[in-house]
């Protein structure tokens, strides 16, 4: 346990350089994409989950261990980091320089601490969390995180940027949902349950070789592999166009 704890120390210590370096190398009214992209200077968020995973036991938390006095001490915090972190989204954008001097560390702090508090069997917001489409959406977030922008890129007219057409837009997310959902059952699982080399070897060069007897869920899932590669190749291609030619 002091390993662990020591381990967690050096680790937020960590996050606090990556911070404070956001905050150096960021220039007011410039442009922030060096300290917003760099992983030097946005580490800090992966590295404080990665300190609240280890001093944070959540297979031992009960709710029967809890007094009654914790879990409204418990219940009052979790609520005021979730109405801090709503207001951060509603009253910010990407251009504040109070993100890039201390805001994204308290923000990330405070996101730590509301996954704390949520994770925790007593948690009110933990019991609403736990409602059937918003666990679906969580364990697709990362699909949603990684499908929307080629989706985006690849679908947007010139004459829409700036302009959005409202049911483009939902046309977009339903799009980037099916996406998540079929790379999570095809890509995200399998390499779950067997690690990537295993899932490599059976599914891209075993397969391959056997197509004709190879079963149709297989064969989905070559033929998504080698789609989403496409997309992204065309998403990065679109990226690279903007770059060139950028919007006036």
């Amino acid at each position: 346990m002091k390993s662990r704890a020591r381990l967690a120390a050096v680790i937020s210590l960590l996050a606090l350089c990556s911070a404070v370096m956001m905050s150096v190398l960021y220039e007011t009214g410039g442009d922030p994409s060096r300290v917003y992209y760099g992983t030097d200077t946005r580490s800090f968020g992966l590295l404080i989950g990665c300190a609240l995973a280890l001093v944070w036991p959540m297979k031992r938390l009960s709710s029967n261990r809890l007094p009654s006095k914790l879990k409204h001490t418990l219940h009052a915090t979790e609520f005021s980091a979730f109405c801090i972190l709503v207001l951060c989204v509603y009253f910010t954008d990407e251009y504040e320089p109070f993100l890039y001097r201390g805001g994204m560390l308290f923000i990330s702090v405070t996101a730590a601490i509301l996954i704390a508090c949520v994770c925790h069997p007593s948690s009110f917001l933990g019991n609403l969390l736990s409602w059937r489409p918003l666990r679906w959406l969580g364990t697709r977030s990362y699909g949603i995180y990684l499908w929307h922008y080629p989706v985006i890129v690849l679908s947007t007219p010139v004459q829409e940027i700036g302009n959005p057409v409202f049911w483009h837009i939902v046309l977009k997310v339903i799009v980037t949902c099916i996406l998540a959902e079929l790379s999570y059952l095809f890509i995200e699982k399998p390499v779950r349950a067997q690690g990537f080399r295993p899932f490599f070897r059976r599914v891209l060069i075993h397969r391959i070789k056997e197509w004709k007897t190879t079963s149709v869920i297989s064969k989905m899932s070559i033929g998504f592999i080698i789609f989403a590669i496409l997309i992204f190749a065309g998403g990065l291609s679109g990226l690279a166009g903007e770059q060139k030619h950028p919007t006036k």
